[in-house]
């Protein structure tokens, strides 16, 4: 009997440790997509943290849910569980495709919500109040119906209307634009947070324009063009 109660006492004390654990769980980065298309799946990429000052362990759930345009498409949680231990300050990858868009409409740009939070089950509940205001991270995308209508988006993704090169580059970035005529047009580069690097207006496109990218990190980078309801994008490497 003393073994059996002494058995459990060790239990209960292993179960309360494990659900005083402290994991801030947190949405650092969005790594694509950078656009939602029409009947194409949606290739999630996020980096996640752990913000606390316990170990998530190996066999904790991980749920991930997306939102765009502030509900009209949102996502269930899928559910991924950890395969290796993570201390505080460590960070994650998480890789989720989601089932295409089939609602129809306009196209439009829209905020595009990627949600995460940790949990191990059964012990520990989602996070409360005092720790969500990092769960989730949003960024302003574009969503491209099947049709391309829209009254400011004809073509997002559109890589064949452009031209980088060199690809990858180190120095000087040149960028040849097709379709645009020879009407002034607005040019981005945009890392893969979505923060916008470099921005300038009045590019002839007849011409073609170069961009100076010698001070910014190695990387990926969306190249973005844009010209009345003209949008196009295109990846580029610097190195």
């Amino acid at each position: 009997m003393k073994k059996i109660l002494l058995t459990l006492g060790l239990a209960l004390v292993a179960n309360l440790g494990f659900a005083q654990r402290n994991i801030d769980w947190s949405v650092e980065q969005i790594i694509s997509p950078v656009s939602v298309v029409h009947g194409q799946p949606i290739s999630l990429h996020i980096v996640c943290k752990n913000n606390g000052t316990a170990d998530a362990f190996v066999g904790d759930s991980v749920f991930t849910r997306i939102a765009l345009a502030n509900g009209q498409i949102v996502y269930n949680w899928a559910v991924i569980t950890l395969k290796k231990d993570m201390m505080p300050d460590d960070t994650m990858h998480i890789q989720i495709t989601y089932a295409p868009v089939t609602n129809t409409g306009l196209s439009f740009s829209s905020s595009f919500i990627a949600q995460s939070v940790i949990q191990n089950r059964p012990g520990i509940s989602l996070e409360q109040n005092a720790t969500i205001a990092n769960n989730s991270k949003t960024i302003t995308i574009d969503y491209i119906n099947d049709k391309g209508w829209g009254v400011n988006i004809s073509n997002v993704n559109s890589s064949e209307y452009m031209s980088l090169y060199p690809n990858p580059a180190s120095d000087v970035l040149n960028v040849d634009v097709k379709m645009l005529g020879n009407s002034d047009a607005e040019i981005e580069l945009i890392d893969m947070s979505g923060r916008v690097v470099y921005s300038s207006v009045g590019y002839n496109t007849a011409s073609g324009f170069s961009i100076n990218v010698s001070d910014l990190n190695k990387g990926l980078y969306i190249v973005r063009i844009k010209n009345n309801d003209f949008i196009s994008t295109s990846k580029v490497n610097i190195q």
